[in-house]
């Protein structure tokens, strides 16, 4: 159960955040008004992710890099 949550959490954080290495609490610090980021317009041209596909692969890199990297 934990496991697919935690699937879960990661891959609704890289399509808010667009990448895994940020995290919740630059989520939270950015809600609080602490953390502030410019605002960017993105068209749908630019998006880094137009498909579900898009996002499974990226994660399945990320899995196979963090494979390598121990």
């Amino acid at each position: 159960q934990e496991l697919r949550c935690m699937a879960l959490c990661d891959r609704l954080r890289l399509m808010y955040f667009g990448n895994l290495w940020q995290d919740w609490s630059e989520f939270v610090l950015a809600d609080l008004g602490i953390y502030r980021y410019e605002s960017v317009e993105f068209s749908a041209d630019s998006r880094g992710f137009r498909l579900r596909a898009d996002v499974d692969a990226y994660l399945h890199l990320f899995d196979c890099r963090q494979r390598f990297d121990l």
